[in-house]
């Protein structure tokens, strides 16, 4: 019997020696399974710039930077131009004068509607662009946000996994594992 308790002494001094080894294996697993699941988390989060919404942006930019230096009004123009030129060899052939007075109001007033319309169109585009990059922005910024916050959540569990081994060292108690 004392050879029992001499053995069961023994097992139980080698079973609180590999306690703390126990503990502390446990606690790397932990972190390792926090790390790994981290990183598959932060491989889900979406860049912060689409490549779809990017390119939208830029042809929202180059429509406007047309409109604004009136090279997308160029083939209308040009459809005005020839149209003045048609209505002169028009009556020029049919034996008349050209009426200077009235060709000269036909351009301008065409040339004015088009500017009209497309000067609307500039500010529809500049409202887009901006749209767009306020969009662009947003996501952005919530994602730097959410990463933020994950951040500083990590930052709380470690601190107080920290505060509660150092508590439980000092009064000898179990080490908790800390996750992150």
């Amino acid at each position: 019997m004392a050879g029992l308790l001499g053995a069961l002494g023994t097992a139980s001094k080698v079973i609180d020696a590999a306690a703390p080894l126990a503990q502390t294996g446990f606690a790397a697993g932990q972190m390792i399974a926090g790390a790994i699941n981290r990183k598959k988390a932060d491989a889900m989060l979406p860049s912060s710039e689409n490549a779809m919404e990017r390119q939208l942006l830029n042809t929202v930019r180059r429509r406007r930077r047309a409109l604004e230096t009136g090279t997308a009004a160029t083939a209308d123009r040009s459809a005005i131009k020839q149209m003045a030129k048609q209505y002169g060899q028009g009556a020029f052939r049919a034996g008349g004068q050209v009426n200077t007075g009235v060709l000269a109001q036909l351009l301008n007033q065409g040339m004015a509607n088009i500017s009209s319309q497309y000067g609307q169109q500039v500010g529809q585009m500049l409202g887009m662009e901006q749209e767009q990059v306020s969009k662009m922005a947003d996501v952005s910024r919530d994602l730097a946000l959410l990463k933020s916050a994950r951040k500083s959540a990590q930052a709380e569990n470690q601190m107080q996994a920290g505060q509660q081994n150092l508590l439980a060292s000092l009064g000898g108690g179990k080490f908790y594992g800390q996750q992150g």
